[in-house]
């Protein structure tokens, strides 16, 4: 199901970063778990979005139930073959639907490429404090389930776009 502007809105909203439906730009990329978009701040100024989509987390819990009984069925109708333990396909799942695991990771990469002087721009990853982006760092991880994730919006062109020799 694709989030319309206005759930987007409501999302951002809650977070403490207030916005209209015409703030939500164009849309980067989407897949089953989240879809993500530019939004134009107050100031001007452009982030990148990502959001959950709510019926995610609704219907994980009877994806498991299904992938359970699933599983038993290939475990005794082909019982030569390995198949994954639910819990470790659940864990996986779960790491996947939180945010603030990735929002952690790309905070660690980019304190990282800093470090070596990487030439690869990694971009800021931030929260919101009284309606006001606030960069996060490595020094304070995030913790919890993330339902909108916000990043630099850093203006460039797809690798498929541009010549080997660049």
């Amino acid at each position: 199901d694709p989030l319309y502007k206005s759930t987007m809105v409501a999302m951002l909203n809650q977070i403490g970063m207030l916005v209209n439906v015409e703030d939500i730009g164009k849309l980067l990329g989407s897949a089953s778990i989240a879809q993500t978009h530019i939004v134009t701040l107050k100031d001007g100024s452009k982030v990148v979005a990502k959001f959950k989509r709510p019926s995610i987390s609704k219907s994980k819990d009877q994806d498991f139930i299904i992938l359970t009984e699933l599983l038993k069925y290939f475990r005794v109708n082909f019982p030569r073959k390995v198949f994954p333990e639910v819990k470790q396909v659940q864990e996986v799942i779960e790491d996947e639907l939180d945010f603030s695991s990735e929002i952690n990771a790309a905070i660690r990469v980019a304190k990282n490429a800093k470090k070596r002087n990487s030439p690869i721009r990694i971009p800021k990853v931030y929260t919101v404090e009284n309606g006001e982006l606030k960069e996060l760092s490595a020094d304070i991880p995030v913790l919890g389930q993330q339902n909108v994730q916000l990043q630099e919006y850093i203006d460039g062109k797809p690798l498929s776009k541009t010549s080997k020799s660049q």
